[in-house]
């Protein structure tokens, strides 16, 4: 710990002599006692160091394998306490990055429309049951990631319970978007989802709000990044929300990842945005190959696909929006296509009970089936 008093002090320090990551830890406090906090990282190799730049991601990435869990299915108590149970379930599978499906306060099971974004799913635990999960991951080396929905909110949400009830008068209006005048005319979604209003991206109350959500469950719980719903929708209406809302993240933990449901294949969303960002090319060639529907250089072509030096292609072939490879196919492609994803560059992903053959998306996975426990 060092202090500094004065704004013309300058602190050096020598360049460590074991190459790696430094992180240095930055608190100020004012006249008033009010304090802000940053971090900055710091590469050393040999000689020399350098500070990544804001498009650069740190070294666990590269390395990372993903996980991403359903808290409802995963486990019997559906809760943070049975997906602590299950750890050395995930040692042993060897993956090393952990992704949960929405764990904030909504009506519906899936977690995705959301009604207050600084809470958690009754049912799923508290605040010491959520930290005591963050801390066993983290103490066998495994990250945890969150899902994280800006691109709407629920419509139960108090904010546009407000607005229905006191229409152009609330203060919430400009919240969210309008096909009029806003609070008096239809709210905007997407598709057929009509309980998820979209939210007005260009109102900087908006963005302060969401920016300021993201970094409570960073500071809180120490969480190591989020992956982001709807990415494509808030970029179509707001080109400079992401690169606000990155700034803000990486200003006090450089280390996060950040990942965009969003195309792989658009370069835009490597620019000042994320780290990563969906391929689901992937997944539908390699389904078209393993049918037989398409030649393997179809396949081989996609591999080869080139990105920016800091981009990685999140993989996968399963996911909770995908039906499940063992059921649209058999246990034998499944397990095909699960190799080659987790042979291809890239970030790779099992959705849980990928492993094991589960045959239903978002139903009790069923770990008990024969064909998947241990000879002995």
């Amino acid at each position: 710990n060092i202090n500094v008093i004065s704004l013309n002090q300058s602190i050096n320090f020598s360049i460590p002599q074991t190459d790696g990551e430094y992180f240095f830890d930055v608190r100020v406090r004012d006249s008033k006692g009010r304090i802000a906090l940053a971090r900055l990282q710091v590469n050393a190799y040999g000689d020399s160091v350098y500070i990544p730049q804001i498009n650069d991601h740190a070294a666990w990435i590269d390395d990372a394998i993903f996980y991403e869990i359903y808290p409802r299915s995963y486990s019997s108590t559906g809760d943070f306490k049975g997906i602590k149970n299950k750890i050395p379930d995930m040692i042993d599978l060897g993956i090393n990055a952990v992704w949960l499906m929405p764990i904030y306060k909504g009506p519906t099971v899936h977690g995705y429309e959301i009604t207050n974004y600084f809470d958690f799913e009754e049912d799923y635990g508290n605040v010491n049951d959520f930290k005591e999960l963050v801390t066993a991951l983290h103490n066998v080396g495994i990250k945890i990631v969150l899902d994280f929905v800006v691109n709407h909110t629920s419509i139960q949400h108090p904010f546009m319970q407000n607005v229905l009830e006191y229409k152009e008068y609330s203060p919430w209006a400009n919240f969210y978007l309008w096909d009029g005048e806003p609070g008096n005319s239809n709210y905007e979604f997407y598709f057929d989802w009509g309980s998820l209003p979209n939210l007005n991206h260009q109102n900087k109350d908006v963005r302060n709000y969401f920016i300021k959500a993201a970094k409570y469950w960073v500071s809180e719980f120490d969480i190591d990044g989020y992956r982001c719903d709807v990415a494509w929708g808030v970029e179509e209406r707001n080109t400079e929300f992401w690169q606000e809302w990155r700034n803000a993240l990486k200003n006090i933990k450089p280390e996060l990842f950040l990942e965009a449901e969003a195309s792989s294949g658009n370069p835009v969303f490597y620019q000042n945005r994320f780290d990563s960002a969906n391929d689901w090319d992937l997944r539908t060639k390699l389904i078209n190959v393993t049918n037989g529907s398409v030649s393997i250089d179809v396949l081989d072509a996609e591999l080869r696909k080139l990105y920016p030096y800091y981009a990685r292609p999140f993989r996968f072939v399963e996911n909770h929006d995908e039906v499940r490879v063992a059921s649209s196919h058999d246990a034998q492609r499944s397990k095909l296509m699960h190799t080659i994803l987790m042979t291809a560059n890239g970030i790779p992903l099992i959705y849980s009970g990928g492993e094991v053959g589960e045959l239903t998306n978002r139903d009790l996975i069923d770990w008990s089936d024969p064909d998947t426990l241990r000879s002995y």
